[in-house]
């Protein structure tokens, strides 16, 4: 099995809660739109971090609660496949519920006054690096303790996550659309150390999980 094959397995198990998931997405949204008179870019970032959160939290419950880690081993699933398929699944989590906020994006922006396009591709951008931050932070911690023991620490690191994921994307959507000095470098940069954190943090992730005792 590959990583798609991999994905495709955690998207079986997600199926069964496809609905409170659009709820909570729907309600990320609606909450960033209560909040966009004067954060428009917290419709962006409220619905990517609930919804990849709750994503994660369940996935890694799953597997802890009904012993898929040891099936994983039977289906010569090696940890590294697990490790590079449960990220992949995250990040496209992350990115169809970005693009879900970024579709709400033009009403909180009209009710902000502010212009519906002018940077929101950098602030949407933003977000889901912000998201992929969080990843890169959390993921590892769940495949080194499992989801029972780390959950606090997780639920700290989700709210301090979300807070520099909501603050990021209003500086990036704020600074493109005054054009007040966004370094030409600023994007590019964001994108490579976001790709390197998740790199570093799946080769952490996989370390970690081959020497956790299934």
């Amino acid at each position: 099995m590959n990583t798609l094959g991999f994905m495709a397995l955690d998207v079986r198990s997600v199926r069964p809660y496809t609905l409170p998931l659009i709820g909570a997405a729907v309600l990320g949204v609606a909450v960033g739109q209560l909040g966009s008179t004067g954060y428009p870019t917290a419709t962006l970032s409220i619905a990517a971090v609930i919804v990849t959160m709750l994503v994660s939290s369940y996935l890694f419950s799953l597997d802890e609660r009904s012993g898929l880690d040891t099936l994983y081993g039977l289906a010569r699933l090696t940890r590294a496949q697990v490790v590079v398929g449960r990220y992949a699944t995250l990040l496209t989590a992350a990115l169809v519920s970005t693009l879900l906020g970024v579709l709400a994006y033009p009403l909180a922006a009209w009710r902000a006054g502010v212009d519906a396009w002018a940077g929101l591709p950098e602030a949407a951008l933003g977000v889901w690096c912000g998201v992929g931050w969080m990843i890169a932070v959390q993921a590892p911690v769940c495949f080194r303790s499992g989801y029972t023991k780390a959950r606090f620490i997780l639920l700290v690191l989700a709210l301090a996550m979300f807070c520099v994921v909501m603050g990021g994307a209003s500086i990036l959507q704020f600074s493109v659309a005054t054009q007040s000095g966004l370094p030409g470098w600023g994007l590019p940069a964001l994108v490579l150390t976001t790709a390197a954190a998740l790199v570093g943090s799946g080769a952490l992730s996989i370390r970690w999980y081959r020497r956790r005792d299934l």
